[in-house]
């Protein structure tokens, strides 16, 4: 205990007071000394004060954010509970913005004189989720979630410490329920933009489509360049209800182009007009090239109306020896609501882009596959991502950086190294074309 050297003179009460200590616990007592003068002398009394701390501290508000503006929830818990007991609070993480985009949590108590006075406990999640990615900050006392997009439901407890100790802590636990993807029943032959699309609709008549043969065109292109893509690609179209236009993602529909290596052997893949979603086909070329198969699978979903499509690549060793150093990619020139000249803007979980009220989301260093990130992309000038599929110019970049020209197109791949013989492996991407701030 210390002593406060505090002491006081009160006039015309003949006495002087000291308080000697100060309690370092709430069961520790302030100890009192007061000296009394009179004619006959000086007498001293001592005594002792017990300061029993506040033992009542509760969550008084919820501040829940995910990504910014309308989509802030404050929770006012007006009057908090001040009976001992578990208290549940369930909120909807509106993932319409991106799984790539933070929640915080900011818990406000109504006691903040107890130190500290709040903290969080163990996270579980329901379904797939590392607690590494929810961080606590006693300090900011924020709490931020990352990487949530398969955890279904995130259980975080929120502890709150009044004056009087942890004896009386309160606990108070929140579920953020993470909405899944959902895949489209169906898709429907769609004509769009002189070509045939397989558009799958949400329940609130949003759209997305997509359809393979789609091929660049050569007038395009800047100098003769002998190693552009050729042959079919894959080309992806969505429409916002309420919108006046579709949107395509690639210029002037010409589509992403994909690449397969082997060592110094590299081929493209033709996937024609007539390719069945997700068909292996043999990869044409020398050496092992020859072994392979690849092939793309394209899946669409919707969270609150914000459509997604997923692209699952696809390759496997069909030969009876090992393929060493195996690499697939694919290229494509950007395009977003009829603009071409929008640089993709760096984000944690790959690159977006926006024109008009469209805004054009690609996860490939999206954290919900941190296994399956890429290894490399490129993106710089139309033109050339063809020579740069395997290439890599955006790692060193910073979050909220342009990337690219600007009539910018762009280039990814992943290392796959040596694949045994009949082995198979996939890669996926996903791309969401939704309304600017939903």
């Amino acid at each position: 205990m210390a002593d406060t050297g505090f002491s006081r003179i009160i006039p015309d009460k003949g006495y002087v007071s000291t308080v000697l200590t100060d309690p370092e616990t709430s069961d520790t007592p302030y100890v009192v000394i007061a000296e009394v003068v009179d004619g006959a002398g000086t007498r001293t009394y001592r005594g002792e004060v017990t300061i029993s701390k506040p033992s009542v501290n509760t969550l008084s508000s919820l501040s829940i954010e995910h990504g910014t503006g309308p989509d802030t929830r404050d929770r006012i818990l007006n009057p908090s509970p001040f009976d001992s007991g578990i208290y549940v609070y369930d909120v909807t993480a509106n993932v319409s913005l991106g799984y790539g985009r933070s929640i915080r949590v900011y818990p406000v108590t109504t006691d903040p004189l107890a130190v500290p006075f709040v903290n969080v406990g163990s996270i579980t999640a329901a379904g797939s989720f590392d607690t590494d990615d929810a961080e606590w900050n006693p300090s900011t006392r924020e709490l931020t979630i990352e990487n949530y997009a398969d955890a279904q439901v995130i259980t975080v407890p929120i502890v709150v410490t009044p004056q009087s100790g942890a004896a009386d802590n309160q606990t108070y636990t929140l579920h953020i329920n993470v909405p899944e993807l959902d895949e489209v029943a169906g898709y429907t032959p769609t004509a769009l933009f002189g070509e045939t699309y397989n558009v799958g609709t949400s329940t609130n008549n949003n759209k997305m489509g997509f359809r393979f043969g789609a091929e660049l065109d050569p007038t395009h292109y800047p100098n003769p360049n002998p190693n552009q893509a050729s042959g079919g690609g894959l080309d992806i179209a969505a429409f916002r209800h309420g919108e006046a236009n579709w949107s395509r993602l690639t210029y002037e529909g010409g589509g992403w182009h994909y690449k397969v290596k082997s060592g110094s052997d590299e081929e493209w893949i033709d996937l024609a007009a007539g390719y069945n979603n997700g068909d292996l086909q043999n990869v044409s070329g020398t050496g092992d090239l020859a072994d392979l198969q690849f092939g793309v699978e394209v899946k669409v979903y919707y969270v609150d109306g914000m459509p997604y499509a997923e692209i699952i690549h696809k390759v496997k060793n069909n030969g009876t020896s090992t393929v060493n150093d195996v690499q697939i990619g694919a290229a494509f020139d950007i395009q977003v609501n009829g603009n071409d000249n929008r640089r993709p803007i760096k984000t944690a979980y790959g690159f977006e882009m926006t024109e008009g009220n469209y805004e054009f989301g690609l996860y490939c260093r999206n954290p919900e596959w941190a296994e399956q990130s890429v290894s490399t992309f490129w993106a710089g000038q139309f033109g050339y991502e063809h020579d740069n599929v395997f290439e890599d110019n955006t790692s060193e970049m910073n979050i909220g950086e342009p990337a690219g020209s600007t009539d910018p197109a762009a280039a990814y791949s992943w290392d796959i190294g040596p694949m045994p013989a009949g082995s198979e492996t996939s890669r996926t991407i996903r791309i969401s074309l939704g309304l600017l701030g939903e």
